[in-house]
């Protein structure tokens, strides 16, 4: 049936490492052998959630296991609460290198994988501390769109090139309640664009620009002398989109849509341990509520769209006298009711250090690699294995006065 045709399409996108929901519009249009031969009488309005990256270099290192572990300035990011406790006024500035990889097994025939590039600033921030208080403000890019996958089968070529980011400029604030407990809340103004373009018997591009707000509130709370417990959740968040889709060499359309983010939550749990900070996180994004609409509509429409958690497990030790930080962390994810293939779950791995360069400058790299392997089916091209994997590299510069 065209609604099961449809749902294979979408499992190329909403199973893997990007995922994608589709609003359904109104024109002809072929995305290479996931159909099965058929054609839709319906214009493909593609709107990506993106792949969540770190922000920071510390937190890219620990893969993301921060949200009760606070260090930086990237705190304002991952628990706004934490705020209070990174210690002096700072300013920090990070930069990274991306390298995805992707290749494709097609009827059993490995073939040649495609790369991907990106240098880019991934944030600059700044957080303001008082007695009792703190405030955060900055800019960061925490969702990338940036993905190549490209196949031949059946004497056929097809080709998916998505490049772009969701960004955010965020400002919060952040109060000790008591010296065992701190709140903080955190507003973001959420921007960016994605420019996709698919290649199969047509060229077809899309021009998908984002702009809308967050508000996540967050608390930090030390359990035991050695135990503290963070959290924070992104209550509400509203995007409006501006889809512009066009047939290469024709005409192009426009059209407009308000989406209503769920739910979005951070758990975690730091031990310390002499010298070394354990931290152990999780990430859940409840996009089975996940709703949207034509502007001006009521939000009715909900996508057939898992679930996803993050589970996140970072090793922070301090070198005595020697002002170096060493840092580690491991990640995988569960998306629901979605099985990958059981001889590779997706993961990814972390290494890192920090140094004190005198009581004001501080410098931090970090390295994370990412690796996922998908079976999809193919339809005409049978059963497609995708192997992809992510390199990135961030380097932070952190002032504080």
């Amino acid at each position: 049936s065209s609604n099961a045709n449809l749902k294979e399409v979408k499992l190329f996108k909403v199973n893997s490492s990007t995922p994608r929901i589709k609003l359904t519009l109104s024109i002809s249009v072929l995305i290479a052998l996931f159909l099965c031969q058929v054609t839709f009488a319906a214009e493909e309005a593609f709107v990506s959630l993106g792949r969540k990256t770190s922000v920071g270099a510390r937190a890219l290192a620990l893969s993301d296991a921060v949200a009760a572990n606070p260090g930086d300035y990237a705190t304002l990011y991952y628990n706004p609460a934490g705020m209070t406790q990174i210690g002096p006024s700072q300013i920090g500035l990070n930069v990274g290198y991306n390298y995805w990889s992707e290749s494709v097994t097609v009827l059993g025939a490995p073939q040649a994988a495609n790369g991907l590039e990106s240098v880019q600033l991934n944030a600059l921030q700044a957080v303001l501390s008082g007695k009792d208080w703190a405030m955060g403000f900055g800019i960061m890019a925490p969702t990338q769109f940036d993905e190549l996958l490209a196949y031949q089968a059946k004497q056929r070529n097809y080709q998916y090139l998505s490049r772009g980011s969701l960004k955010q400029f965020r400002t919060g604030l952040a109060w000790n309640l008591s010296p065992l407990a701190s709140i903080g809340v955190a507003a973001s103004a959420l921007f960016g664009q994605e420019k996709l373009e698919i290649q199969d018997s047509v060229t077809i591009r899309y021009l998908e620009e984002y702009s809308g707000f967050n508000l996540e509130p967050g608390i930090l709370i030390t359990l035991t002398p050695n135990l503290r417990l963070g959290a924070s959740a992104v209550l509400f968040e509203a995007l409006n989109l501006r889809d512009t889709y066009q047939i290469k060499g024709g005409a192009s359309t426009e059209n407009e849509f308000s989406i209503k983010h769920p739910l979005q939550t951070k758990l975690g749990l730091a031990l310390n341990l002499d010298q070394s900070v354990l931290s152990l996180d999780w990430q859940g994004d409840y996009w089975s509520s996940y709703s949207y609409s034509e502007v001006g509509a009521v939000f009715e429409n909900h996508p057939d769209y898992p679930n996803r958690h993050r589970f996140s497990l970072g090793l922070e030790h301090e070198i005595p006298r020697s002002y170096l930080q060493l840092r580690s962390g491991f990640g995988w994810e569960v998306v629901e009711g979605f099985e990958a293939p059981t001889e590779h779950l997706p993961f990814r791995i972390g290494l890192g250090l920090g140094f004190d360069v005198d009581s004001r400058l501080h410098l931090d790299l970090g390295y994370q690699y990412k690796n996922q392997n998908e079976r999809l089916n193919g339809g005409l091209a049978g059963e497609l294995l995708t192997q992809s994997s992510h390199h990135q590299v961030m380097g932070n510069l952190i002032l504080k006065f």
